[in-house]
């Protein structure tokens, strides 16, 4: 194989965003499966209502923790990019579980949540995987919520 391929901006680029995609793939899997051991516990030592949203908030609350304090240590943006992308599907997934059965509201608060986010990136001047990150699990969780799949 050729590694001066892999030396071209473009080539890079799209390897990259492909990498974004691939480990935050894998990594949100692994957070949904530990969200589902966190609502067990939860469901097992409070209530085992499943309409019950505060089981959804509670581990929301525990990835929005745990995701500022990756935003704000030393890890490269590579990894940053991947969390954004666990932090931002989270939000849209208890948006959707919140207020469901009512795909509007989903879709309006998600809208504004990507809207703030990409201002804020603007504002920050960040590098182009956030941008990447943000859009590509807008995009994924806007199919999800026009679709109404199950997740």
């Amino acid at each position: 194989m050729n590694t001066n391929l892999f030396k071209k901006p473009i080539i890079k680029n799209i390897f990259s965003a492909l990498m974004i995609a691939f480990t935050s793939f894998v990594l949100l899997n692994l957070t949904f499966i530990f969200d589902f051991f966190i609502q067990s516990l939860m469901g097992k030592i409070f209530i085992d209502n499943q309409q019950f949203p505060s089981k959804h908030l509670f581990f929301l609350f525990l990835i929005i923790l745990v995701s500022w304090k990756i935003m704000t240590s030393k890890l490269n943006k590579f990894i940053k990019a991947v969390f954004l992308i666990v932090l931002l599907a989270v939000v849209y997934a208890t948006i959707g579980i919140v207020s469901y059965p009512n795909t509007i509201i989903s879709i309006t608060l998600g809208g504004l949540i990507s809207t703030a986010c990409f201002i804020f990136l603007k504002y920050r001047k960040l590098h182009w995987y956030y941008y990447f990150s943000l859009i590509l699990i807008s995009l994924m969780m806007l199919i999800v919520a026009i679709f109404r799949v199950d997740i």
